[in-house]
């Protein structure tokens, strides 16, 4: 999914390049590699990435590193999604890691499925954190 931040447009591919083009031109204005999703930060001014490395990177709207946190992720193309300052990701094998939108750091994680595969962003309403397991639970993790 296509995600629009200070008039540029971020899109990964099946390579898992993610393209920053600038919204009004089309113009390139940077690519990255190992880019499986991005999810738009809730202020709009920045994007979180999910890494084939393992890591969730949080971007500057140029495509520059602002922190990095080992989340265990993978090249599953689920974005991260951000509520109340908190980055909710889940791994392929349903590890939900909670993460400071501010600063980066890990402040919990949760094993929401029994190693099963996790398709699926995870949704917050800011009390609970949902996550969909690959056998079609449903899982609500209380936000402490």
């Amino acid at each position: 999914m296509p995600v629009v931040v200070d008039n540029k447009v971020f899109a990964a591919d099946r390579s898992y390049r993610m393209i920053i083009l600038d919204a009004a031109t089309g113009e390139r204005i940077n690519a990255l590699s190992g880019v499986a999703a991005a999810g738009p930060s809730a202020d709009g001014k920045s994007v979180y990435l999910r890494k084939t490395t393992g890591d969730l990177v949080k971007i500057n709207s140029q495509g520059e590193a602002i922190w990095s946190a080992p989340a265990e992720l993978n090249a599953i193309p689920t974005a991260p999604a951000e509520k109340d300052g908190v980055v909710f990701v889940a791994s392929a094998r349903g590890k939900v890691s909670a993460v400071n939108a501010a600063d980066g750091k890990i402040l919990w994680q949760y094993q929401a499925s029994p190693q099963l595969f996790v398709m699926s962003s995870v949704a917050s309403d800011g009390k609970n954190a949902y996550v969909t397991a690959f056998d079609g639970t449903v899982s609500a993790i209380k936000v402490p």
